[in-house]
């Protein structure tokens, strides 16, 4: 079993973000393994390695737990999809599209392997050593938990009805704040939490301002101190925010194009076809 450490972070993956592929889904009972295919940087061969989905869960906990990552905060991070559901009948995979997939798993597949290339393509995430131990180990991921620590859904659930409503300070993020959001589904979900994440590191800031405002002569410096470590490290978390705001926006507007272009030529295709009355 691999080792569970703390993760850490390392120079870069040995293999290409790109060429990540999940080839196929292998069915024992009630039990889905896929096979992850990735080719080496090196061009010297490749990986392949079976993971369950209880794998990639385990991947995205050690994800989330890399608090002291400078900046993690503002990361949007890739959403994994949601765990299949096993028997479905047809009207099952026509109301719950990928989670029910029926006989067909391509679909299911492309989207862990979309999950895949995002985080082996971000420049923060692809640092994480697990991602580079679940790409290429023969051997599976351990099950121990892994800590939540700053992204504790169920504390974020309930600091969520708190600061839903906070003020921000940020220009930018003032005006995406009352644009409806553009993103759909469990890319908007990531963002919306990233946003959480960026607004609660907010109040830790105003609250070591208004500390060090009134701190007695005696505490005064540490107090500054406090702040300054406050404002350094929420600046940081903004700027990454903005990039991958940005970023994320440009993927939405990319994919849609796509998709219309799709519909333009599946509907030019049509009306080519179509005999006049």
């Amino acid at each position: 079993m691999m080792e569970e450490d703390k993760a850490m972070t390392s120079p870069a993956l040995s293999i290409s973000a790109k060429s990540v592929t999940v080839t196929e889904v292998a069915k024992d009972g009630d039990a889905l393994t896929f096979i992850i295919v990735s080719q080496k940087l090196s061009g010297t061969g490749e990986y392949h390695v079976d993971r369950t989905y209880e794998d990639f869960e385990w991947l995205q906990q050690h994800l989330f737990s890399l608090e002291d990552v400078p900046g993690i905060q503002g990361v949007i991070f890739p959403p994994l999809p949601a765990k299949a559901q096993l028997n479905a009948s047809a009207k099952m995979v026509k109301q719950l599209g990928l989670l029910a997939t029926g006989d067909n798993w391509k679909p299911y597949c492309r989207a862990l392997e979309a999950y895949l290339q995002q985080v082996a393509a971000h420049p923060t995430l692809n640092k994480n050593r697990d991602l580079e131990t679940f790409l290429t180990s023969s051997e599976p991921p351990g099950r121990q938990k892994v800590k939540k620590g700053i992204f504790n859904r169920f504390t974020q659930a309930v600091d969520g009805i708190r600061k839903e409503g906070h003020k921000d300070v940020d220009e930018f993020f003032k005006t995406e704040r009352d644009r409806n959001f553009t993103l759909t589904g469990l890319s908007k979900t990531a963002a919306e939490e990233m946003l959480f994440r960026r607004t609660s590191k907010l109040v830790e800031l105003e609250t070591a301002s208004k500390n060090a405002e009134r701190a007695k002569p005696v505490k005064k410096a540490a107090m500054d101190e406090m702040k300054k470590a406050a404002e350094k490290d929420f600046d940081h978390i903004s700027a990454v925010a903005k990039q991958e705001w940005c970023e994320q926006q440009l993927l939405t507007a990319k994919d849609s194009a796509a998709l219309y272009k799709q519909h333009l030529q599946a509907f030019g295709g049509v009306a080519c076809t179509d005999p006049s009355p």
